[in-house]
């Protein structure tokens, strides 16, 4: 007694194999030729220790918007503005972060301003100009993600 098998059309069957075979295909050949764009860091990354905050009244366990130099000329006074602004934007995190104004004792720029963990190493490097939108942006987001320190 032989079943007599039906000749069926497999059209459907290679159909579903190749929808499933399509995202994996596809998604290959995306990781192999197509990068995205990252975004550029607006300042400039230092981490590296900062001999200075070693002195007796470094704020302890706080972030802090370093501005160095002696006099204070207009520009000087645009930076302060501009660091007590980034200061407020950052919200609740605001109280993480100190702002200081030192004379320039490292030998380090004094067209911008530093931003200085409470580890006391030198992060990151703002100079004058930079889109304070995009400052505040970054330095929420060194906050955010080292919610531990400071």
């Amino acid at each position: 007694m032989a079943i007599a098998l039906a000749k069926t059309d497999l059209r459907p069957l290679w159909w579903m194999l190749l929808l499933s075979l399509l995202p994996v295909v596809g998604s290959t050949l995306l990781y192999f030729n197509w990068q995205p764009q990252r975004p550029a860091a607006v300042g400039q990354l230092l981490a590296q220790p900062l001999p200075v905050a070693q002195q007796q009244g470094w704020p302890q366990g706080r972030w802090v918007l370093l501005s160095l130099g002696g006099g204070c000329d207009a520009a000087c006074r645009q930076r302060q503005f501009s660091m007590q602004q980034i200061r407020t934007a950052q919200g609740e995190a605001a109280e993480r972060v100190q702002l200081l104004r030192q004379p320039n004792r490292a030998g380090l720029r004094e067209d911008g301003f530093y931003l200085v963990d409470p580890l006391r190493n030198l992060v990151l490097f703002y100079p004058d100009g930079t889109p304070p939108t995009a400052v505040i942006r970054e330095i929420g987001k060194v906050l955010k993600t080292n919610n531990g320190l400071g």
